[in-house]
Parts: C-alpha cells; sequence; structure tokens
C-alpha cells in the first residue's frame, strides 16, 4: 500500500538509505498515497544526497550522562538545559514515563554531571522544549498536560527568575485545549517569540507561529507562511541572529 510504501521510507531515510527512501516515496506517491508531504521528503533525500559527505557538518559526542533519550537543548548562562526521562520514574495519568528539566555545567564545551533543574519549574507532568529570553530572567518551556478526558495536550508556559531562583510557571495566553503549543524559541530581541502548534487554519500537521510582546499581552499567533511551513510537520524552531 502506499502507507507502507511511505513508512518504510522513512525507515531508510532515518538509516542514511536515501536514494532507497526516494524510491518508496515515489511508490507511496504511484500507490495513490494522498500525504502532501511526501513531495517534500523526496527533496529531503534528493538535498542529502547531494550534501553527504561534503563536510557541512561535524558530530561529536557531548559525554553527557543521560539516563534516557534527551532532546530540547539550550543554553542558559554556562550551562546546559535539556529535558530527560525524571529521574524519579514519575509517569502521567496515562502511565506513561514523564520527562523533566536538567542542568549540566559545561567547562568550555564539556558538560558535567547533570542534575535536575532547580525551582519550580517540574512538575507530575512533562516538561520540555526549553528557551531563554536574551537577559535570561525569563524561561518559556512545554508542558505535556493531560486532560480530564484523557487526551494530552501541550502547553507553552512562562516562569520568571527575580534573583532568587525560578518562580511557579504560568500558563502563557496562546494556549488552548482544543490544540497544542509547543517548543519555544525567542527571537534575537526579548518581544519576538517562535513555537510550533497544530491550531486549525495551518498548511500542514504542526506549523511554525510567530507571536509579538506588546506591553504586557502577547499578539495573535502569526502562521510563518508556505517558505516555512509545509504539509507535514514543522517543529523545535531554531532561531539565529540572522533568521528561523
Amino acid at each position: 500500500s502506499g502507507k507502507a510504501a511511505e513508512n518504510y521510507g522513512k525507515i531508510l531515510q532515518s538509516a542514511g538509505e536515501y536514494d532507497k527512501a526516494k524510491d518508496y516515496y515515489e511508490v507511496a506517491i504511484d500507490r495513490g498515497s494522498k500525504n502532501l508531504a511526501l513531495n517534500n521528503y523526496i527533496e529531503s533525500c534528493k538535498w542529502a544526497l547531494k550534501n553527504t559527505g561534503l563536510g557541512l557538518f561535524q558530530l561529536s559526542s557531548t559525554g553527557l550522562q543521560i539516563n534516557s533519550k534527551a532532546y530540547g537543548v539550550s543554553f542558559y548562562g554556562n550551562s546546559i538545559i535539556y529535558a530527560a526521562r525524571s529521574e524519579k520514574k514519575t509517569k502521567d495519568a496515562l502511565g506513561d514515563n514523564t520527562t523533566d528539566l536538567y542542568s549540566a555545567i559545561l567547562a568550555g564545551s564539556t558538560p558535567g554531571v547533570p542534575k535536575i533543574l532547580q525551582g519550580k519549574l517540574n512538575s507530575s507532568d512533562n516538561e520540555g522544549g526549553v528557551c531563554f529570553s536574551p537577559d535570561q530572567k525569563t524561561i518559556y518551556f512545554t508542558r505535556i498536560v493531560v486532560e480530564k478526558d484523557g487526551k494530552k495536550t501541550y502547553k507553552l508556559m512562562q516562569s520568571e527568575n527575580k534573583g532568587s531562583g525560578w518562580d511557579s510557571p504560568k500558563e502563557m495566553s496562546i494556549n488552548n485545549s482544543k490544540y497544542n503549543c509547543a517548543y519555544p524559541a525567542m527571537g534575537p530581541d526579548e518581544n519576538t517569540l517562535y513555537f510550533a502548534s497544530d491550531m486549525p487554519g495551518g498548511l500542514g500537521q504542526f506549523d511554525i507561529y510567530v507571536v509579538e510582546k506588546q506591553g504586557n499581552k502577547w499578539t495573535a499567533p502569526k502562521n510563518l507562511g508556505d517558505k516555512i511551513n509545509t504539509p507535514g510537520n514543522e517543529v523545535f524552531p531554531s532561531i539565529s541572529e540572522t533568521g528561523i
């Protein structure tokens, strides 16, 4: 079936078999798959085939002692911040393992022993996907909450550090129980925040949105459009001084 060919293509792509993955994506289209993101997958494989081995990137192990898979890396002062399975081995209301925010002090580029991030940020829910304001006095992160109906909702949280540690995080006004808002990324100034959401009206499943701070309030989310978003999933935006 088209879906089976698509799924196998994803396995091949994740294994670095870009040429074979491209072929299976094309088979999926021929077999009637309606996934509009397949053409993007094919172009991604073509890019990888063209650029693999050119030395554009160099990967190396951090040597970080992590008790599980980790994600959502950010930097705070001389520390690295990330999310990993809670050392308390807690589970959410659905019985799934939860994640907490951790920090490790950097000695040059080498992280030390990780410790759970101090303050009131971690809860019995899942925390992850973190960023900081340029002055590092405000933290934004994702919390995955299990609603009363058993559905998991991704929400953006905000906390202030006024000198005595992080205070109790508050939900941001852009959250909505009918859709997910997650994985914040702060722009070069403290008034622009990017994030991923599957709110209605998007181009795909998750799209990248932006909001601007005006006074003490955030503007309505604006979709970044088809130059950034596709019919697939766009998550974990990353912002540099020159753009997204």
